[in-house]
């Protein structure tokens, strides 16, 4: 079988995203089936227009689908970023709210002002440095965290002209041959977790496109320390906020504290105003350490089956979560090490690389 978009060899169920977008999008055609490109539609990932202008991805290395990406690491690629961009940009402007995070890691390494994009016009955050008026001659950088679908950066660009540049530090795969951005610095697969929205975005009540739901399903549940408060692992001072859901509820909570701790654990609740839905405490008859506890938090999120993924903060108990939950499908994402399991699998241990052994493999849904 040859790819229409490259003309290169494919394998049924190819993985690799990273030199084919080849997948289907449409919702009236079966998900993931190879298909040719259609003519003229932009809805196909397999859409190429010869005419447009590809742009500059910086890092070409795969990040591994599946693995969360941490704040920490968003900085550090905005840095490498920034010392990409072309010189005579005058200004930074972010896309609230996520774009906001690299837009001022940018202008500060690079000494320029820094604005918010807002309802179609720009407002800079230092007084004195700018006008809200656009003066002849300026090249401002447009940039959010990452683009998935393009909608809002070509919205901005629809408002602001092509003049200026136009960029994201992350972007789908597919999102790189439609002309929404210039330049990137990463382009990152489906399926992907971002830390600063983790558990405000969309994911956590399964408010999510149909490619994601049969991950996703109706929503996540996740562990208390280490994912919504601080722990030794996540180095922080204990039991200050880490990943508040403040956005909606997060549908469940799984905690390895004992329902002795439960007083406690509702006065950091509402001190903090976190937004939980459900919160399940380790009967005292579950011994105390991290083996037993995985066992009994896996037991209790089997019986949560519209949930398509646990977020749990430990390595350890992530890989015997995962084991456990095997047989109902459902995934486990880990703070501390960053993977996303299946069983026993490691979905995001390494790139995808195409191979016609099927047996051994998780498929994912390459959207």
């Amino acid at each position: 079988m040859k790819c229409d978009f490259l003309g290169q060899k494919l394998i049924k169920n190819c993985n690799d995203w990273y030199v084919c977008a080849h997948k289907c999008e449409h919702p009236d055609l079966p998900e993931g089936e190879i298909v040719k490109p259609i003519d003229n539609c932009e809805r196909c990932p397999c859409y190429f227009n010869k005419n447009i202008k590809l742009p500059i991805i910086i890092n070409k290395e795969p990040w591994p689908r599946g693995k969360l990406v941490k704040t920490s690491q968003l900085v550090q690629d905005s840095i490498l970023l920034a010392g990409n961009l072309p010189v005579d940009i005058t200004g930074v402007v972010g896309i609230p709210r996520s774009g906001m995070l690299p837009a001022s890691v940018i202008a500060t390494h690079l000494h320029l002002p820094l604005g918010e994009f807002n309802n179609g016009r720009i407002n800079w955050l230092a007084n004195g440095w700018r006008s809200q008026q656009l003066r002849p001659g300026e090249k401002l950088l447009f940039i959010d965290d990452t683009v998935y679908n393009g909608h809002t950066l070509s919205r901005v660009r629809n408002v602001f002209g092509d003049e200026h540049v136009y960029a994201c530090v992350y972007a789908r795969p597919q999102t790189a041959i439609k002309s929404i951005f210039d330049i990137c610095y990463r382009l990152v697969p489906f399926i992907h977790f971002l830390e600063w929205n983790l558990i405000n975005g969309c994911l956590a009540n399964g408010e999510v496109t149909y490619h994601l739901k049969s991950i996703i399903r109706d929503g996540i549940g996740c562990d208390f320390d280490g994912v919504i408060v601080h722990d030794e692992m996540t180095k922080g001072v204990l039991h200050t906020p880490y990943l508040i859901p403040k956005r909606s509820p997060v549908p469940l909570v799984i905690t390895g504290r004992g329902v002795d701790e439960m007083e406690p654990t509702l006065q950091l609740i509402a001190k903090y105003k976190i937004n939980i839905r459900q919160i399940i405490m380790r009967p005292l008859h579950i011994p105390n350490n991290l083996y037993d506890i995985a066992k009994w938090k896996a037991s209790v999120f089997k019986q949560f089956p519209n949930l398509g993924v646990f977020v749990e903060s430990s390595a350890y108990q992530s890989q015997i979560i995962a084991e456990e939950l095997e047989e109902t499908g459902q995934y486990v994402l880990c703070i501390e090490d960053g993977h996303l399991r299946l069983g026993k699998k490691v979905i995001s241990s390494s790139s995808p690389s195409p191979s016609t052994d099927n047996n051994d493999k998780i498929s994912l849904p390459l959207i």
